[in-house]
C-alpha cells in the first residue's frame, strides 16, 4: 500500500531516529487538517476540532493558566489561546497551527 502525507504520522523516538507509520486518520481529522491548510485562511474552524486533530497526530495538549493551551509536538512547545466565548479559532491562530504542523511534517 502506498502512503501519502495525509495518512502518515511521524513519531519521534529520539533526536536521531524518526519512525514513520501509516495510521488510520479519521475522516473528520483529515477534513480539519485540510481546512487548516486551505487558502484563504479560515476563521471558522472550531478549536475542539483542532485539539482532536492534534491528539490524533500524537501531540500532547496541556492546560495552562487562563485559557492558554500548550501543545507539545515533536519536542517543541507551542502555546495557543483557546478561543472564547466563540468556539471558532481566529485566523492568526490557524496560521500558527498550520506552521507548527508543517514544521512537524504533517500536511494534507
Amino acid at each position: 500500500m502506498e502512503s501519502t502525507a495525509a495518512d502518515t504520522t511521524r513519531i519521534g523516538v529520539d533526536r536521531d531516529i524518526t519512525l514513520w507509520y501509516v495510521s488510520s486518520v479519521k475522516a473528520k481529522h483529515r477534513k480539519t487538517l485540510e481546512a487548516i491548510y486551505r487558502h484563504p485562511v479560515s476563521g471558522t474552524i472550531k478549536w475542539s476540532d483542532i485539539e482532536a486533530l492534534l491528539g490524533a497526530v500524537g501531540a500532547e495538549v496541556d492546560e495552562r493558566a487562563g485559557s492558554r493551551v500548550a501543545v507539545i509536538l515533536e519536542g517543541q512547545v507551542h502555546v495557543f489561546h483557546r478561543p472564547h466565548p466563540s468556539p471558532e479559532t481566529d485566523k492568526g491562530a490557524v496560521r500558527d497551527v498550520r506552521d507548527m504542523l508543517r514544521e512537524a511534517g504533517i500536511q494534507p
